[in-house]
């Protein structure tokens, strides 16, 4: 699976086109920003909710990325190693002007998709109960040690971040667990087309998906 797909690991990119008027509203594509970070991303989306009518739309553009992505395999598989892949993949204007949902929408589908589905094979309320512990013994790491300033700052850092995580997880709709149990089938082959665009999965792509369940 390609780095910059989105799942629980937050190895993921998004991004906006701009200017373009997208035929289906995609919730949360609003609301990135070229200049985000991957983690200050992920944050965003956590708690946005998913629905029939974006995957649809998502699905019914596979054909579209397939496509471009294999007369584009190296502009494709260039995201993965760039140190910008949101700036990166904004740059594929020959694709996203293609694209009903724009690769803003395109990419926060993604991740919903695979945030619900490593949700819905998790425990999320264990997830809770992990970044509370972690949070517990990194204060309790700098209120008790005399740190050097770079790592004390380092581990502040560390500790904002997953403050802000715990926040967005309490957030996190139950309705997109909801949405994937019910239609695992059509978003699990979904998305094995979407890794295997250029060459991007080691795994075959899986037939077209069922049709998905409000």
């Amino acid at each position: 699976m390609k780095t910059w797909t989105l799942g629980l690991s937050f190895c993921l990119a998004l991004l906006m086109a701009a200017g373009v008027a997208r035929a289906v509203d995609v919730k949360g594509a609003d609301q990135i920003k070229p200049e985000m970070g991957i983690q200050e991303l992920a944050l965003v989306m956590i708690p946005q909710e998913v629905n029939k009518e974006e995957f649809d739309a998502f699905v019914s553009e596979l054909d579209l990325y397939e496509t471009w992505g294999a007369a584009n395999a190296e502009k494709w598989k260039s995201a993965d190693t760039s140190d910008q892949p949101i700036k990166t993949i904004f740059s594929w204007d020959d694709l996203w002007s293609k694209s009903d949902i724009g690769a803003a929408g395109c990419l926060t589908v993604l991740m919903k998709l695979q945030l619900a589905k490593g949700m819905a094979d998790s425990d999320p309320a264990a997830q809770v109960q992990q970044i509370e512990q972690a949070i517990n013994m990194i204060e309790g790491m700098l209120a008790a040690q005399q740190l050097p300033p770079d790592q004390k700052a380092q581990m502040e850092t560390q500790l904002n971040y997953m403050k802000s995580m715990l926040e967005a997880l309490k957030k996190y709709p139950a309705s997109n667990i909801e949405f994937y149990k019910a239609n695992k089938e059509a978003i699990d082959a979904a998305l094995a087309r979407f890794d295997a665009i250029a060459g991007g999965d080691d795994q075959p792509a899986e037939e077209a998906p069922a049709e998905p369940q409000p």
